[in-house]
Order: C-alpha cells, then structure tokens, then sequence
C-alpha cells in the first residue's frame, strides 16, 4: 500500500470516527454506511454534511438558506431541504426527481441515503438507471428510474405509477419546466424547481412550450430556457403553494401552504439571486465567458420566448429592450 493511499484510508478512518462521534453526542445511533455506493471524495463529503445537518438540528437561523449544504447537490440545496423536512411534515418519506443525469450529483440523493427515503428519479437518459444498478443504490435503498423524456402530455401518468402521495418533487429538466408545473395534478407538499436567473426577477417569461425541446438547439448560447422565478412564483402559487427560498444556484423551495406551518412565505424580490455561471456559447459553440448580466442577455438576443403577461411569444432582445434589438 503507498503513503498516499495510506494516508487516505487514515483520513477516511479520522473523519468516520469524528462523525460517529458527533451523532452519539446528539443521540443519534449512525447507521450502516454505504460506501461502496461512493467515491473517497464523495464518502467524505458525505460525513461531513451529516455532522452539519445533525448541528444544524439544534440551531435556529432566520433564513431557509442559513442551513444550506451541500451532500450530493450542486449548489447547497441539501442543507435546505434537511431544514424543510423538519418543519413540514412528511408522512411518506417519498420524493419523485424529474430529470438526473446520471444522479451522482442531485436534489434527493442525500435525503435517500441519510434519511433512508424512497424515491423514484424519471430521465430520458438512461446514465442513472445504470449507475443506480451497476452501483448498488437500487441494492441497498428503495429507489427506481424511469426512462421517459417528459412532457406535459405524461406528465401525470408518469407521477401515477410512483406513490399515491409525493413528499417533495424536484423538477430540473433545464427546458419546459414552468409548462410541466402548470400540468401536474399531482400535489406534493414540497417542490423544488429550477428557474433561470438570466430573465430577472420582474419579468413572468418562459420558453414556449415544444414537446421535444431541447436547450442545446432552441438557442445556440444554450442558456434560454426554463422560467423566470416571478413565472414559477405565480404559478405555484396559483397551486397554493408558498416560495420559501432559494439556494445558491438557481433553484427555487416552495410549500404547500396548509401545510407549511410556521415558515413564512417570501417575496420574489428577497429571495431571488443572480448567477455567475459562464455557460455562455457563441454560434460556433464555443464556451465564452461574460461576467454581465446584459452581457449574457445579448448572447441570447435573438432567441424566442413567451411573454406570459401578454401571451405572445417575443424574443429576448425585444422583451428586455436591448439596445439595437
């Protein structure tokens, strides 16, 4: 064995044996690790976020986003959702993911194997049906993949076939998300959506709904599409539901509001954030780093969008009154 890996395994012991630890001093008896299901760097990320989410139970923070951490989501979503669960009662324990990848990185995979969760995860890609097999997720936790591309014509026969009540749906499928949300019947007491901060905060603006759209050919910048936060907002709420935050990518908490009990609802204006992610092509396809905001919206000038205050479709440039559009 070399150093490297000797040091290794020593620092995986240390940091297994700190988490063992700190879950016994809150009372808390650990349960049996998964680790084959995940990389060392995964493994640790892992114990460390189930120290904080087991600190985080005993503190009381003004804002949602307080607890923000991150296990396996991309931009501290876990932590929130750790916080939401506390305070909203589940009975169910259910979630439903709607588009994955390969759900290595994802809103629900901390709360299926920390909190020992039942889930389903539906992606027109099949990479997470195979990693969940191959790794043994599917072994050792109660989940399922369904291979569907959604859309709002099997929408809810798609939620049908998952649990006869969702605890929290999460819904990133970076396209027609705002027309899929409209659609559902279902009503899961939590909901987890992304929105596109690139369209402001004031604006309630979508891509026009395609069954087949996809991100990388409505626009070549690839960055036009989803929602407008205000565009969930009022939709959600049109659904009863109350938006609760944000986390530090572009994901938006909302709750059902007979069951949200004493979390308060927020305003589109206090929760909304900006987004520094340079995922910006130009017609080559060509990855170009733009730092403004107005920047980032001319790229997508020219691309097509729908006005949900007058119906129409428009493009960017028109709607947003870019200079020489």
């Amino acid at each position: 064995m070399s150093i490297s890996h000797k040091l290794k395994e020593r620092f995986r012991l240390i940091v297994e044996a700190a988490v063992k630890n700190a879950l016994l001093q809150h009372g808390i008896e650990p349960k049996p690790g998964t680790q084959k299901l995940r990389s060392d760097e995964e493994h640790n990320r892992f114990l460390a976020a189930q120290v904080i989410a087991t600190i985080n139970r005993d503190r009381t923070y003004p804002r949602l986003h307080d607890y923000a951490f991150r296990g396996f989501s991309q931009f501290n979503e876990d932590g929130i959702i750790q916080q939401l669960i506390r305070e909203v009662e589940c009975p169910n324990q259910s979630f439903v993911e709607i588009g994955t990848q390969d759900y290595r990185e994802s809103n629900t995979r901390f709360l299926l194997e920390n909190n020992y969760w039942s889930g389903v995860t539906i992606d027109a890609d099949g990479a997470a049906e195979k990693w969940q097999r191959e790794s043994g997720l599917t072994f050792m936790h109660n989940i399922r993949h369904i291979s569907e591309f959604v859309s709002i014509e099997n929408i809810n026969s798609l939620l049908s076939t998952t649990f006869p009540e969702i605890d929290l749906l999460s819904i990133d499928i970076d396209g027609v998300d705002y027309h899929l949300l409209q659609a559902i019947e279902a009503r899961p007491r939590i909901l987890v959506m992304e929105f596109n901060p690139l369209f402001g905060p004031e604006k309630r603006v979508t891509v026009p709904y395609r069954q087949d759209f996809e991100r990388q050919t409505h626009h070549c910048s690839m960055t036009c599409f989803g929602a407008s936060l205000r565009a969930l907002a009022d939709s959600a709420s049109s659904k009863g539901y109350a938006l609760v935050e944000t986390s530090d990518g572009p994901n938006a908490f909302f709750v059902r509001r007979d069951v949200m009990g004493r979390l308060p609802e927020r305003s589109v204006e206090e929760v909304w954030r900006n987004w520094n992610f340079k995922e910006t092509r130009d017609s080559s396809g060509k990855q170009v780093f733009l730092h403004s905001h107005v920047e980032r919206l001319n790229a997508m000038a020219d691309a097509t969008v729908l006005d949900l205050d007058t119906g129409r479709e428009s493009t960017v440039g028109l709607l947003y009154e870019l200079a020489g559009r």
